[in-house]
């Protein structure tokens, strides 16, 4: 599966990317995501298999949402925000058809997946675990901070690495769902506006230091 994040007006940039995947066989799936729609586009051509109108949730704070895919498949679901970004689908990225949808109290960011496991971070300061195939959450953690990010995990380890808002990155365990650790950052409230990520077993932490300048830890 091929996620397009970007200006759907935009189409020389959809054109491009079309173009540069038009060699992939039939069964690949291109999902374009704007601020109120989602499109399913067939890869080998661009032919518009697909589309769904979701509420803007470009209002909310933090990172854009994006499509996320659940695996790796040529027609792998993905997992979209809607309803202002309370709202999290699993829809089939060949009909477009929503699998399954999840309410939650307060606006929520892109989930990440470990395995069968969504991992769902509220802005507020909860993180959720959820399951794939049920579209039930199985358990949350609760934060002193709110979260700006989704978390970074390390699924060799099974370990999560969430930021709080400021000073520290909580460390969870994948399985148990519990805390196991503290790193502590030092980061001012707002400069995490990325979320980690794990390379080679070492954690990449990006904060902002400027306008045009940041500054990478390497844990």
């Amino acid at each position: 599966l091929l996620v397009y994040e970007g200006d759907v007006n935009i189409s020389r940039g959809i054109e491009r990317f079309i173009k540069a995947v038009e060699h992939l066989p039939d069964g690949y799936r291109l999902v374009v995501i704007g601020t109120d729609a989602v499109y399913g586009l067939r890869a080998a051509d661009g032919k518009v298999l697909w589309h769904r109108r979701l509420d803007s949730v470009a209002a909310v704070d933090g990172p854009p949402p994006v499509a996320t895919p659940v695996n790796r498949l040529p027609n792998a679901d993905v997992l979209l925000l809607d309803g202002g970004g309370t709202e999290l689908l699993r829809i089939s990225s060949d009909t477009g058809t929503a699998r399954w949808r999840l309410r939650f109290e307060q606006p929520v960011l892109s989930p990440v997946i470990a395995g069968g496991t969504a991992l769902v971070a509220e802005k507020s300061g909860k993180l959720h675990w959820l399951d794939l195939q049920k579209g039930t959450t199985s358990g949350f953690l609760q934060f002193p901070q709110p979260l700006p990010v989704a978390p970074a995990v390390d699924e060799k380890l099974g370990l999560v690495f969430q930021p709080a808002d400021h000073s520290s990155i909580f460390v969870l365990s994948l399985n148990e769902k519990k805390a196991v650790g503290v790193i502590y950052l030092g980061h001012a409230p707002g400069t995490i506006g990325i979320s980690p990520v794990v390379v080679h077993g070492y954690l990449l932490v990006a904060v902002n230091t400027g306008a045009k300048s940041a500054t990478i830890y390497i844990l």
